[in-house]
Order: C-alpha cells, then structure tokens, then sequence
C-alpha cells in the first residue's frame, strides 16, 4: 500500500526557499506521494518535476471553486499527463455549499468538471469539514452534495494505486 501526506499540513514550510528540503524530509518520513493544496503558482509540470525530485508521485492536487467554474481542459490534461488521479475541491464559500443561493448551480458545475476530469482518468471529490457536517433539514449540509452526485470525501488513497 502506498501512502500520501496532504501536504497542506505543512504550509509554512512550502516557500521558494523550503520546498524542496521539506519534500525531501517527507520522503524520509516514509510518504510514497503528495497531495498538493492548489498548484501554488506552478505549473502543473513544474509542480511534478519538484515532487519527482524529491523522490515522490504527485497523487493529487485539491482545486478550487473558479477552477471547477473555469472547467480549464488544458489544465487537466496537464495534470492526467503527470499522473495525477484525484481533484478535490478544497473548500467551497458558504453561498455554495448546501443550503446556499448558489448550491444547485455549484452542483452543475461539479458534475460538469468532473466528466471532463474522468474522461482523463481523474476523479473530482469534496474534501468535506466539520462544517459540513452541520444540521440541514433531516440531514446534514454533507448529504445533500452525495444525494446531486457529488463524491465528499478523501479517496482511499492505498487502495487506488
């Protein structure tokens, strides 16, 4: 089984000047991959060639609500060219989340994103918080994406490669 570290956890150690000592020291940790927080201004080829380096596979990389709204196909099939096979949405503004004016459209747009991601090889989740898991209705704000379509959790990475 392989193993990946969201490396978001270690966002204060991702600066020009760190990157590449902290990919290494999660290599040295035992981490087979990384998923990544966005592209943080790199592109998605730059961004592998880092990871690759270090001696890890570029897994993932979380995406953003103007990301799924861009639908930017050259993007994607930047990422599916260097392996990547999950898109999670990182977070969504409360507008779009359920509940919001803007949820059913958020929906759409998701399912419309993740086709073009899964004609690439890539599946598109929601990386669910505990606010997600507020009261709504019967349910909860959680439920309501899973019932339109919508994948909400992490993907069981080990059991995917």
């Amino acid at each position: 089984m392989k193993l990946a570290l969201q490396i978001y956890t270690l966002r204060q150690y991702l600066g020009a000047d760190d990157i590449r000592n902290t990919l290494q020291t999660v290599k040295e940790m035992g981490y087979d991959g990384i998923e990544w927080p966005g592209l943080m201004g790199y592109t998605p080829a730059e961004l592998a060639k880092i990871t690759r380096d270090a001696g890890l596979e570029f897994f993932s990389v979380h995406i953003n609500i103007q990301d799924v709204m861009d639908c930017d196909t050259d993007v994607m099939d930047a990422l599916a060219k260097e392996g990547v096979k999950w898109l999670p949405i990182g977070w969504l503004p409360e507008d779009r989340l359920a509940g919001g004016a803007n949820f059913d459209e958020t929906c759409a747009l998701i399912r419309k994103y993740s086709g073009e991601a899964a004609k690439r090889g890539m599946l598109v989740l929601y990386h669910n918080h505990d606010f997600d898991l507020a009261k709504y209705g019967d349910a909860t704000k959680l439920d309501l994406p899973a019932e339109s379509g919508i994948l909400v959790c992490n993907p069981p990475y080990g059991q995917r490669m």
